[in-house]
């Protein structure tokens, strides 16, 4: 069977004919007339003629003779490429490890599947510290933070995940979600007052609680109240004050109060949440004990809409407003939702306007309202109103439509709150009144010693404190306590202490017996009992007749009334512990008693006063079981926490008339200046080791310019607080390197830890902070790629098998060939492009040793064949073909040759590549050898990279455009093909041909998009473009200056009138429309030919006529309208609503199109 001859140049006549036309405005652009008639076109031709004979001979090669000839010019097979694989190592002590480089990993071995071998490129210190934040940061006059979430993989402690391995960008800053300014649900008004702890009230106690009126400091006193959710301090963690009504109206409204019940209120030391706390800021800190509200705006305001809101619309024809009258609005967390019942579709240019009562209550920082994002509901779902179509003016708002499709039924608009609201706009300055409406509250004891005392329950009257026991008549010294926090009121009112007594005898009551005993009146003073001044002494010794004259001849209860003026009468008044109860206590102590008396048969009996009852008044008034006590002095702090971005919570502390603000958690990471870092916090800090590996794993990647550097830093303990220390980080020497990892695509920050850190009171941290040279901005910084994964104790490991210790026999003949026993090979590229081994020189890919005839034994070195040719004679050297596995020594002329001898060469060790079998899955690794049980080892992620070797048909294919280009850009087609294969992120590329007068030939290329791109991003595409451009230039005739973009987008609006075949499904034909036309124009796969839209490619209407063939229930295409000049923006007015389109669409300024919107219309139904 003859051999089919390769296929090595697939042009024809025309084609060549064709390309020497293309070239001619380029070389020659004075050359115009291209017809037959002219004699250098007859040239042109004849060449061409010739070229295609000579292709057609050249096509006539075998294949080996064609391999030869390809490795003549330059070009081999494809080397098998081993795969790589990072494997993260774990401990099973707690004593840190040093891995060496080159240390073997395996798979397991199956009945059917040999083990698979990786050698680790690289040394690694492996400990079981462990990432615990992860947060970027960009300072300057607009800070921006973000605390990024992430997940754990393998064993929870070496490998973080970010939104579960799909990516996160570091530094996508948003500087209003970002912001020192941004919206969080966690505002809160702290209060401090001491006379808090007298509000823990016994549970079991009865009598009123008691009223906290929480006001402003303005001539309003609005009550702050109502605008929080109110909490105290217990040991079982923040409880609910319970809110009540008073009889005045604020607004319009009852004024709200706190009702007093602080049962079980507690001391605090610590602000925060959770286990998330931090000390009191010192302007506030010798204040403890503290209650506070937790700001719930919305549902203030949404009350408040109720009475102060009017709504009102109007059309685009300048005619008056419209109100409206039928709607509700309803308040759920940071949100406001409306109800517009009686709204008429809002067209383009209508606008619905919202004002508000101005109430002096600005709660936005930037205006009366905090900054909204509106939405409106469309359908199930929420359709945002752009933000150029919301004017916030003072108390109003006004919203500008259209507003297409908004739903008519149930709550319909939406507000929701992106910033915090300004508490100093509801309280100027953080200043606040505190009025305590207290309780009147009555504690009773008796007994002689205070150490000993009964308490007597206020309900469980009449009783006898001045009698021992009811046999015994009164005793001298015994006393009557009388305590109550109304004795030491701040106002000084006068207070009025109601007795209801009587005296008996006998069981009957008597008249009182005014000369048989007398009492004494004492108060509680800082140091000792005093008694009650009066100027006339009465209370130094008094009876119940002198106060009250004619009822003591009754013999009857009765009521007895003192009056006491605390600031008069009560001189350096002092609380008092008695039992249980610390309040101010009045004492009425038996000072003379001889209370005796005889019945009708002569007997003798105890005379006893006893006591039915105490009522204690306000200001000379009985009956109100509250009296008003007001709170000097509190002390107020803003507490603006954010849990998932802790650096920019905020405390702003009010004391003694001066605001003071702090920022209490990790104050070491810089917001003030300037800059763009990343932070890594560890929950122990790294051991000392001499190869720390911290793998950061992206989604693509960035060429940065080469001077934005990194600086990789660690946080230590310093006299007096804490400092970054600049880490001694690894270069290819293993030497102290200038700059780090720059975070712009997949690699590792490598580095040396010669002592373990001394470390903070902040923990342990690592930053890389982004240095640009003076004068620049951080603005110049482009976005990084996504980073899917930062791995500690994390190597890569590369596929390949060591094979040791084979012996050959030399011939002493020119040029001789040995074939070693296994194939492919693994040698080190002799290119420039990147190793798979970061130190290639560190790890020997093959070595040879020959005995000579002398029987000295040499190693040999190997070379590449360009290095053959200019060997000397003597030089021991050898090429490998890594693709045959043979060794190929020197011919005497150039090279030495293979001395004679028996098994003299030596072959100590290289190494084969499994190719595309080493491709293995997450989690195949579980083998280290020689390291026992020190460590465990998996992959959490699979191996890429590994190929076979290239096939002698597999190059055939590739040949005819290897000859035609051979690297170098010449044609039009040469520049596309460059292009596409200098990266692997360029997805097609596309080149005009043309030449300007300056050299420059633009070429365009369209990179892969990402997931959940619909184009690609420009960011992260810069760099690649800068990438492409190098890559071109160096490929191109001196002359010449490639100009490399990225495809410009044209956004477009689509709608297609379909009609349908009878009884077809309009949803799915719908859904299927839309599906076909976004994909017949995609720039990756649409088309005709489904490669992508053809670069600067004109859209006809006509050609949607294809759709009748791909969708069996479409019959005919009836109308398609093109919209090319749709507005920018997240939510822009869609083309049929702006004009009437057109049914052609050029791309003069543009590469590609961009399908925003589509709207497929039926006869009878329209979507």
């Amino acid at each position: 069977m003859p051999i089919k001859p390769p296929n090595l140049d697939d042009r024809r006549y025309e084609d060549i004919l064709a390309e020497a036309e293309s070239l001619i405005p380029q070389y020659c652009p004075e050359w115009t007339n291209l017809s037959n008639a002219d004699p250098g076109m007859t040239l042109v031709q004849l060449f061409s003629w010739m070229t295609e004979l000579t292709i057609y001979r050249l096509n006539r090669v075998p294949d080996k003779t064609y391999i030869h000839f390809l490795n003549f010019i330059g070009e081999e097979r494809q080397r098998a490429n081993p795969s790589v694989v990072p494997v993260t190592f774990s401990l099973n002590g707690a004593q840190p490890f040093e891995l060496p480089a080159e240390t073997t990993v395996s798979t397991r071995q199956r009945e059917d599947t040999p083990a698979l071998e990786m050698v680790t490129v690289d040394g690694i210190t492996i400990h079981d510290s462990r990432i615990t934040r992860v947060m970027s940061v960009k300072g300057g006059s607009a800070p921006a933070v973000r605390e990024l979430p992430f997940g754990q993989a393998g064993d929870g402690r070496s490998v973080v995940t970010f939104a579960g391995g799909k990516g996160a960008p570091l530094f996508a800053l948003d500087g209003v979600e970002d912001g020192p300014e941004a919206y969080t649900p966690y505002q809160y008004l702290y209060v401090a007052h001491d006379d808090f702890r007298l509000m823990d009230l016994d549970p079991d106690a009865a009598g009123p609680k008691g009223r906290l009126q929480v006001r402003r400091s303005s001539s309003d006193a609005l009550s702050l109240t109502p605008f929080f959710d109110w909490e105290y301090p217990t040991a079982e963690g923040w409880m609910p004050i319970e809110l009540t009504e008073e009889r005045a109206e604020q607004l319009g409204m009852r004024e709200l109060s706190l009702v007093t019940d602080f049962t079980g209120i507690k001391p605090i030391e610590t602000m925060g949440m959770g286990d998330q706390v931090f000390p009191l800021p010192s302007a506030v800190a010798e204040n403890q004990w503290w209650i506070r509200g937790r700001l719930n705006y919305e549902r203030w305001l949404a009350n408040r809409m109720m009475d102060d809101l009017e709504v009102h619309w109007a059309d685009d024809r300048g005619g008056s407003e419209r109100s409206l009258h039928n709607w509700r609005v309803r308040a759920s967390g940071r949100t406001l939702e409306f109800f517009m019942q009686d709204l008429p579709p809002v067209r383009g240019g209508w606008t619905v306007r919202l004002s508000l009562v101005d109430r002096s209550l600005p709660a936005g920082l930037h205006g009366y309202l905090p900054r909204y994002r509106w939405y409106y509901r469309r359908g199930e779902g929420w359709e945002e109103i752009p933000a150029d179509r919301v004017r916030s003016e003072g108390t109003q708002v006004t919203l500008t439509g259209p507003l297409t499709d908004m739903a008519t039924d149930g709550f319909n608009l939406r507000a929701e709150r992106v910033e915090t609201a300004f508490l100093r706009g509801l309280a100027p300055d953080l200043d606040l009144d505190l009025n305590w409406q207290r309780p009147v509250r009555t504690s009773l004891m008796c007994g002689e010693d205070v150490r000993r005392l009964e308490t007597l329950p206020a309900s469980e009257g009449p009783w006898s404190p001045f009698q021992i026991s009811p046999v015994l008549t009164p005793t001298i010294g015994r006393k009557f306590f009388i305590g109550s926090d109304v004795f030491d009121n701040r106002n000084g009112t006068p207070v009025v202490v109601e007795l209801e007594i009587a005296f008996e005898m006998n069981g009957e009551m008597v008249a009182e017996p005014k000369d048989l005993y007398s009492m004494q009146l004492c108060y509680r003073a800082e140091d000792s009992w005093r008694v009650v001044y009066s100027r006339n002494k009465k209370w130094t010794k008094f009876t119940f007749a002198d106060l009250d004259k004619d009822g003591a001849k009754r013999e009857a209860r009765r009521k007895i009334r003192m009056v006491i003026e605390p600031k008069k009468h009560l001189k350096d008044l002092a609380r008092h512990r008695l039992g249980d109860v610390e309040t101010s206590w009045l004492r009425i102590e038996l000072v003379k008693s001889n209370l005796s008396g005889q019945d009708e048969q002569k007997e003798t009996h105890p005379i006893v006063p006893r006591i039915y009852g105490v009522n204690i008044g306000v200001d000379k008034t009985m009956g109100d079981d509250t009296y008003e006590e007001p709170l000097p002095g509190p002390r107020m702090a803003q507490l603006d926490y954010r849990e998932r971005n802790r650096r920019l919570t905020r405390v702003v502390t009010q004391s003694t008339g001066r605001l003071g603000e702090h920022y209490p958690f990790y104050r070491f990471i810089d917001i003030d200046q300037p800059n763009q870092a990343l932070y890594l916090e560890f929950d122990k800090p790294l051991p000392r080791g001499a190869h720390h590996t911290i793998q950061f794993r992206c989604r693509g990647e960035v060429f940065l310019p080469d001077d934005l550097n990194v600086e990789w830093e660690y946080l230590e303990k310093r006299r007096g607080g804490a400092g970054w220390q600049r880490l001694q980080l690894l270069d290819e020497n293993e030497s102290e390197a200038d700059s780090g990892f720059r975070i712009n695509g997949t690699g590792a920050l490598e580095f040396v830890l010669p002592e373990v850190p001394a470390v903070s009171d902040d923990g342990f941290w690592l930053r890389g902070r982004f240095t640009l040279p003076e004068g620049e901005s951080i603005d110049r910084i482009p976005q990084l790629p996504p980073v899917t994964h930062i791995m500690l104790n994390t190597v890569d490991a590369v596929n390949v098998h060591t094979m040791r210790t084979e012996r050959y026999s030399g011939y002493g003949v020119p040029a001789q060939v040995v074939q070693l026993l296994r194939k492919p090979l693994f040698v080190h590229d002799e290119t420039d492009a990147p190793s798979v081994f970061p130190r290639p020189q560190a790890f020997r890919d093959i070595v040879v040793s020959i005995t000579e005839e002398n029987g000295e034994t040499h190693e040999w070195s190997r070379v590449s064949a360009t290095e053959m040719l200019t060997s000397g004679k003597d030089d021991r050297v050898f090429v490998v073909d890594p693709v045959e596995g043979t060794l190929t020594f020197g011919n005497g002329i150039r090279g030495r040759m293979a001395p004679v001898g028996s098994n003299n060469i030596h072959v100590e060790l290289y190494r084969v590549v499994p190719g595309a079998r080493g491709n293995v899955g997450p989690g195949e690794i579980h083998i280290a050898e020689n390291l026992g049980d020190s460590v465990v080892v998996s992959n959490l992620l699979p191996a890429a990279g590994g190929r076979d070797a290239e096939t002698i048909d597999e190059i055939v294919r590739r040949a005819p455009t290897l000859l035609t280009s051979r690297d170098r850009a010449v044609t039009r087609s040469d520049f596309e093909v460059i292009a596409k294969q200098s990266s692997g992120e360029v997805a097609r590329a596309a080149c005009s041909g043309r030449m300007g007068d300056d050299g420059e030939v633009e070429v365009v290329i369209l990179p892969h998009r990402r997931a959940g791109e619909r184009v690609p991003d420009p960011f992260l595409s810069a760099g690649l473009r800068d990438h492409v451009a190098t890559h071109l230039k160096r490929r191109c005739l001196i002359n010449v200056n490639p100009s490399v973009r990225l495809a410009a987008f044209k956004p477009i609006d689509i709608s297609v009138s379909l009609r349908l075949r009878p009884n077809a499904n309009v949803i799915q034909v719908r859904e299927l429309a839309e599906l076909w036309v976004r994909a017949f124009l995609d720039p990756y796969e649409g088309g005709i030919d489904r490669e992508g839209w053809s670069f600067g490619g004109t859209l006809y209407a006509q050609d949607f006529a294809r759709m009748v063939s791909d969708i069996p229930e479409v019959r005919h295409v009836s109308d398609v309208r093109l919209y090319g000049d749709v507005g920018e923006g997240p939510h822009p007015l869609p083309g049929w609503e702006q004009g009437e389109g057109a049914t052609e669409l050029v791309l003069n300024t543009h590469d590609l199109f961009d399908v925003l919107r589509v709207r497929i219309r039926t006869e009878d139904n329209t979507w």
